[in-house]
């Protein structure tokens, strides 16, 4: 009979071994079968911006990191408009997205692997305006734009749908010079990408952003298509994304990007 006990003993032994040893395998085989990451994105200087059929920016410096930590490697490519991309990344695709907002909608599709870095999102008006900015309310009776497709959050979009008379276009250079025109009275848009698409559109010494309260401050996040062959390296990438932000790669990635682009505005 003790015999037995030691049997059963050796065999419950057995059986956790080599269920520990099968999952060690399978995680070994997640990171086997994502040997790059393909991703894309839109116009968003310094976060992310379009270099000949590749993408480059801050948010992009930092997830390549991330993700040769991980042992993978990163390749950008585009795709067309951000709409197309967003779908395209739905659709697996492309294997996910760098520099995403967190939404309800978008949690549908992808996973949310861990923030990248903040991204303070201004409002922007002419600097004769008489417009301030302390809460959403303030923009009420206001014309304001923004970029067509894009989200700052779950609860200024949902507020913008309900409150707010805010139109949405193409190009963000286009839409900093419908401000300086006085076609519309406000931009909503991330600070660090205003300033440099007013420069682009030689309207930013008649452009201001109220930078005493912030629409949002977010993290970028990158995320993961649900549907793409990565997911299983969405955790070892997480850890390594942690380790960036802890020692600032994100802002030194900003900065050196904003002085490659000619500086802060």
């Amino acid at each position: 009979m003790r015999g037995f006990r030691w049997g059963g003993r050796c065999v419950a032994a057995l059986i956790l071994a080599t269920m520990a040893m099968a999952g060690a395998g399978g995680a070994v085989h997640a990171a086997d079968a994502c040997k790059t990451f393909t991703t894309s994105g839109s116009n968003y200087p310094p976060v992310i911006y379009r270099d000949g059929d590749r993408y480059v920016g801050a948010a992009v410096d930092v997830v390549r990191e991330a993700f040769e930590r991980a042992g993978v490697a990163l390749e950008t490519t585009h795709v067309g408009p951000f709409k197309r991309v967003l779908m395209q990344a739905r659709r697996g695709e492309l294997d996910g997205l760098p520099g995403l907002y967190k939404t309800e909608e978008r949690q549908q599709h992808f996973r949310y692997v861990a923030p990248i870095g903040p991204d303070p999102v201004a409002v922007f008006v002419r600097s004769d305006s008489g417009i301030q900015f302390t809460e959403l309310a303030d923009l009420k009776g206001h014309r304001g734009a923004t970029r067509l497709g894009d989200s700052f959050g779950g609860d200024f979009d949902s507020y913008a749908e309900k409150h707010l008379n805010l139109s949405r276009h193409g190009k963000v250079t286009n839409i900093m010079k419908m401000l300086d025109a006085g076609r519309v009275d406000y931009v909503v848009f991330g600070y660090y990408a205003g300033l440099k698409a007013a420069r682009e559109a030689g309207v930013s010494d008649g452009i201001a952003a109220r930078t005493d309260t912030w629409v949002t401050n977010n993290p970028l996040w990158l995320v993961i298509s649900k549907k793409s062959g990565c997911t299983g390296v969405a955790d070892a990438v997480a850890e390594a994304l942690r380790a960036l932000r802890d020692d600032g790669a994100f802002q030194g990635a900003v900065e050196r990007h904003m002085d490659a682009l000619g500086g802060d505005g």
